[in-house]
């Protein structure tokens, strides 16, 4: 579950940054979390 947590970090961080205006940084905090979230349920599937 490290990987949801992960992705939970990151999409906390991706809201904080589209606050800010900066959406090249909350882009690329979305594409992790993504990544992350499905590491996740690969890992599940196991």
């Amino acid at each position: 579950m490290r990987d949801w947590r992960r992705a939970e970090g990151f999409l906390k961080a991706a809201e904080s940054n589209l606050k800010l205006n900066d959406y090249r940084t909350a882009a690329n905090r979305e594409y992790f979390a993504c990544e992350s979230a499905v590491c996740a349920v690969l890992k599940l599937k196991e």
